[in-house]
């Protein structure tokens, strides 16, 4: 999964997989974010 990413990242004149990748990427940190937020979220409550 990560040697497709190298892939997209550096093959030449392919914008529109490089523009796939960082979307996907974007979306990918977005998601992680909630998540740790959530979790953060959750131990303060707690304690």
């Amino acid at each position: 999964m990560k040697s497709l990413g190298y892939i997209f990242l550096f093959t030449p004149n392919s914008l529109a997989s490089r523009i796939f990748f960082l979307s996907f990427l974007t979306i990918l940190i977005v998601i992680l974010s909630h998540y740790i937020a959530c979790a953060v979220c959750i131990t303060m409550s707690s304690s």
